[in-house]
């Protein structure tokens, strides 16, 4: 293992022994044997901090077949030192498990924190065009689906069905609900919402509600999938949501089948109390499933914006939002940094030491210039080769980006990202702007100045 993906274990296994709440000695003990057995630093246990439970599984299927065996009977060891698991620590093996077995179809997917409250085992049904054969196979086996998943924790999200519920619902009810809970809205805005209620496709809600507000990439949607809630991380600087996505073969029903018992086979005798609450005509029910698809639809849309760095005034401004990075100098540039080498993979940040003498004289080289440029003294110039003083200022970008995302539209494209041990910011280079030395606002690939700091 490399260092990238020892941190990513460590992530992985601290998130494993906290997921119950509760930690045992055993689980402690087994955790020092593995730091021995996998050769994990101290500077491994305090970058874990930095990244999610999703990035870590990510970073982790790059491993040999024997690596990946390795860490899943380790994380299998941690999960039951105690003597028992609970749902918790079984999803997060589940996502584990199906994303570094041989063939895999899964994959992690990250959500910055969208500030509404999605519950863990939550599974979706998901799809970017419209699949008959599978939307038929669980129009047919629908109840047998849902109580099959309920007797095993899960509670299952079909949008179709949803919709049949608002439908059912008294259109006067359901307008006084959003009305309460959204009182900002207008009225005509009401009306609106309430069509899309009753008339919302799966391959809608995948665009609108879980692309557009929640900002996760519709490449994910291509093929018909099951995405499923198994943990919330808080890292150091930003709280995400984590979910498995698992494409989906023909046969539906197998799938289903195939999942429960994976899950409920690694549970210990727990037992899931199945909520029977039902809509009347006089009764609206906001609660689980109905909840988080009503929220996702009330929430509002936030606005893509272009980066405008600008040098002469020392600021970095998202001018569509009227915002700016509100970081200090040497966040700033080490941002701008990031920004341009991103369009080449990023930097691996991941072992420094390895670096080749001519590689970090040039990354230091750039960083002192774009210093410089706002506003800094060249010759005090962060060394941004020690993570010690790189990691703060990652830090402080990852908040102050955070702060921005209920007006920034697709907030996780301007985050600073760490995975495959590149760190690299996912913007679009077309939205990337600079002022110039004669006040005018051009593209940073076109910028004359920049563009001799890039080939440096």
């Amino acid at each position: 293992m490399n260092k990238s993906q020892k941190t990513s274990f460590c992530r992985i296994i601290s998130d494993l022994i906290k997921a119950d709440s509760v930690i045992d000695r055993r689980e402690l003990n087994i955790f020092e044997k593995i730091k021995h057995d996998f050769h994990i630093s101290e500077d491994n246990l305090k970058d874990a901090n930095f990244i999610s439970f999703a990035d870590a599984v990510d970073n982790l299927q790059s491993l040999s077949r024997e690596e990946k065996e390795q860490v899943i009977s380790a994380a299998q060891e941690i999960t039951i030192a105690d003597g028992m698991c609970n749902k918790d620590e079984a999803l997060l093996m589940l996502a584990l498990e199906y994303c570094l077995e041989k063939k895999s179809r899964a994959s992690m997917i990250q959500v910055l924190h969208p500030g509404l409250k999605m519950e863990n085992s939550q599974v979706m049904y998901l799809e970017k065009y419209f699949d008959a054969n599978i939307n038929s196979l669980i129009k047919e086996n629908y109840h047998k689906i849902e109580n099959s998943m309920r007797l095993a924790g899960l509670s299952f999200i079909y949008i179709p069905r949803i919709t049949e519920v608002y439908n059912e619902t008294p259109e006067g009810l359901l307008k006084d609900v959003i009305k309460f809970l959204s009182p900002d809205y207008v009225d005509e805005e009401f009306d609106k919402i309430v069509n899309k209620l009753k008339k919302m496709s799966t391959s809608e809600f995948c665009e609108e509600e879980l692309c557009k507000k929640l900002h996760i990439d519709d490449a994910n949607f291509q093929k018909p999938a099951l995405l499923i809630k198994v943990s919330k991380t808080i890292t150091a600087d930003n709280t995400y949501d984590n979910f498995l996505r698992i494409e989906l073969k023909k046969n539906f029903v197998d799938e289903i089948v195939q999942l429960n018992y994976r899950l409920t086979s690694m549970l210990n005798a727990e037992y899931s109390i199945v909520r029977n609450i039902f809509h009347t005509q006089d009764r609206f029910v906001y609660d689980g499933i109905y909840k988080e698809v009503l929220d996702l639809c009330l929430l509002r849309e936030a606005e893509r914006s272009t980066i405008l760095i600008d040098p002469y005034h020392q600021k970095i401004r998202f001018p569509e939002i009227n915002s700016e990075l509100e970081v200090p100098r040497a966040a700033r540039a080490l941002y701008v940094l990031l920004l341009m080498e991103s369009a080449r993979g990023g930097i691996d940040f991941s072992n420094p030491m390895d670096w080749s003498d001519d590689y970090r004289k040039k990354i230091q080289e750039k960083y002192k210039h774009i210093y410089k440029n706002f506003g800094g003294n060249i010759d005090e110039t962060p060394d941004i080769e020690l993570s010690s003083i790189r990691n703060p200022r990652v830090s402080n970008i990852r908040s102050a980006i955070f702060n921005l995302e209920d007006q920034l539209m697709n907030t996780d494209d301007y985050q600073v990202h760490l995975r495959h041990g590149k760190c690299r910011i996912y913007i679009d280079p077309s939205l990337i702007n600079v002022i110039s030395q004669d006040g005018n606002k051009i593209p940073l690939n076109q910028s004359k100045e920049w563009s001799r700091i890039m080939e440096l």
